[in-house]
């Protein structure tokens, strides 16, 4: 099984190319989906995320999504990692909350 693992996303989608070369399995990212380096980045950050979470409604368990410092922020509404946005966070805190009750975004 050729698995592929992704960490810190912080907003770029070079994963898709990845994928579409690579062709694997099984998919693993490993978190930090939000607060790009680049500030540029965030309006299109959150389409980045949509695509993501459409991965992981096509593959199922074969995509895992685990939570970064950069999304745990944004849940739980404590310890404001670097790069913490107050618009990222009305944006998308909801959004975790629940992926993370349903099982989609785990630890």
């Amino acid at each position: 099984m050729k698995t592929v693992c992704f960490g810190d996303i912080h907003g770029l989608s070079i994963w898709e190319d990845i994928i579409r070369k690579e062709n694997p399995d099984k998919v693993v990212f490993l978190g930090d989906y939000f607060d790009p380096y680049d500030a540029s980045k965030n309006l299109t950050m959150y389409d980045n995320f949509d695509a993501i979470l459409a991965l992981k409604e096509t593959m199922g368990d074969l995509c895992v999504l685990l939570i970064g410092n950069h999304d745990f922020h944004y849940i739980t509404n404590l310890d404001q990692s670097s790069r913490w946005s107050y618009m990222t966070h009305k944006r998308v805190s909801k959004l975790l909350r629940e992926l993370y009750k349903r099982g989609d975004l785990v630890f």
